[in-house]
Order: structure tokens, then sequence, then C-alpha cells
């Protein structure tokens, strides 16, 4: 027999379980509070700025005729792929002034091993690590960029300082066209030790004359994850500072999905059965 309460309690429990699993607690050392900077700028008319420790989004549309037109966004993203990014568009209409637009941000972060089960360890932990960039500068018409790059900056300690990737397409001089890394590298990190990772995307031009234009983006994300092939993960643990989590391990997953199916069930039960009484009333 349908026990429609019993299938929604489980889903609950599983997701709940899951969430578990995912929230990160107190490590036994103390991490310094991750930080979110935006800022978003084009012409006299569309400026912004944000500055916390919680993830934001700038976005905006400026159209002054006869003067401008600009849009743009700019956010970071925390959670378990860390991201930030600048998008700005400039299209000036008039002969008398040079149109500004820039739109980027930082995120910095900090995160460590811990374990938590299993036999005293006190050699390094594998650590597998993929980040991405991109930056692309191909659309430009009587303007030309100041700033385009997305940068990521890693610590593990395996480097005597910070791993660094970066996509730079101006300089002193601009590269149009996308340029992008993709880097995957394992290292190894410490138990309770804290490390930190940067991220910065920023991209800034100008555009003089009528019908002058210039569209910039630049962005950068990295995962980072205990390495699958390591004998003992299972008795270890990332753990980041707040508005960052881990990557959900398969098992972590799978129960989500699984809670979520289960709920996906009873409503559909529920869905059919509330026709099959409308169409009994019919």
């Amino acid at each position: 027999m349908y026990h429609p309460s019993s299938t929604r309690l489980t889903g609950l429990i599983l997701m709940l379980a899951a969430s578990a699993l995912l929230s990160d607690a107190a490590s036994a050392i103390t991490l310094r509070p991750s930080t979110f900077e935006e800022a978003l700028y084009g012409g006299s008319y569309l400026g912004m700025t944000g500055d916390s420790t919680t993830p934001e989004t700038l976005e905006g549309t400026s159209l002054v005729p006869g003067y401008a037109h600009a849009t743009g966004h700019a956010f970071t993203r925390g959670g378990s792929l860390p991201r930030v990014e600048g998008y700005i568009n400039v299209t000036s209409d008039n002969d008398y002034f040079t149109l500004l637009g820039s739109a980027g941000g930082r995120i910095d972060y900090w995160w460590t091993v811990e374990q938590t089960g299993g036999e005293p360890f006190t050699g390094p932990v594998p650590i597998d690590v993929h980040t991405r960039g991109h930056v692309d500068s191909s659309s430009f018409l009587d303007a030309g960029a100041n700033n385009l790059y997305a940068q990521a900056f890693i610590e593990l300690d395996d480097a005597d300082g910070p791993l660094v990737y970066t996509a730079q397409a101006c300089a002193d001089v601009c590269t149009p066209g996308p340029i992008s890394f993709d880097a995957r590298f394992s290292g190894t990190a410490s138990v309770d030790k804290a490390y930190r990772v940067t991220l910065i995307a920023a991209a800034s031009g100008w555009a003089s004359g009528v019908g002058a234009t210039f569209t910039l983006e630049a962005w950068a994300d990295p995962r980072i994850e205990i390495s699958p092939a390591f004998a003992r993960r299972d008795d270890f643990r990332l753990v980041f500072g707040n508005g960052v989590t881990a990557v959900p391990e398969p098992g972590t997953a799978a129960m989500l999905g699984a809670g979520a199916l289960a709920l996906l069930g009873l409503a559909r039960r529920r869905a059919g059965s509330s026709a099959h009484g409308a169409r009994r009333a019919g």
C-alpha cells in the first residue's frame, strides 16, 4: 500500500543526511572569513561596487541618448565551484567623449584538510586541482582595452609560493580573441594547515567616437578535492571558509539525488491522485 507520508519522510531524511555530510563543521583550526568583491562601471551612469563576506551579483544597463549606452555584470559565486566573472559592453554615441567601462571582481578564501577517522596520520594528503580561466576581447571598433585578465592563485605544500595561472589579453598591447587556461595538477596539503585561494577577473576598456564599441569578458574558477587515488581518502575531508563548500563526494551526491527523486515521486503520485479524483467527480 502506498503511504505518501512515509515516502516524503524518507526523501527528507535522505536529503537532510546529505546536507549534514556537506556542512562544514568547525575545524581544528580557525579559517579566515572568505571575502567577495565586485565592481561594475560604464560611463558616468553605471557605477556599482560590492564588498562583503557573501557572494553578490551586480548587473545593470545604462542608456543615455546621444551620449552612450553600456551594459554589464560582475559577480562572485561561492559554493563547491567558486567563480568570479566580469562582462562589459560599451557603445559611444558621440564624438566628444571617451567612454570607459569596466567589470570584474575578486574572491579570497581559505581551506584546510581535516581528519575525520582512522588511525592518526601525519603525512601529506594528495590534492587534485582543476582550475580554469577565460578572457575574450574579440569585439572592438574604434576602441581598446586597458586591462583584461583572469587569474587563479592556489596555495599547496609543493611550491614556495602560490601556483599562479593567468589568461591575459591586454598588458601594454591587446591581443584580440579568446584566451583561456585549463589546468589540472596534483599536489599535497597537510592536516590542519590553512591554504589560500585567490581568484581575480578584470575587464576594462574605452571607446571614442560615434559607433565606437567594445565587449570584454573575463572569468576564473577552481575545483579542489582530495585525490580519489588516495587510499585513506574516506578518513579526511576538506573544510572551507564561509561561503565556500567542498565538492560533493559521489556517495553524498547520490544520496542527495535519491532524496530528490523520492520527493519528486511523491509529487507525481499526488498529482496523479488529484487528476483521478477529478475524473471521478466529473
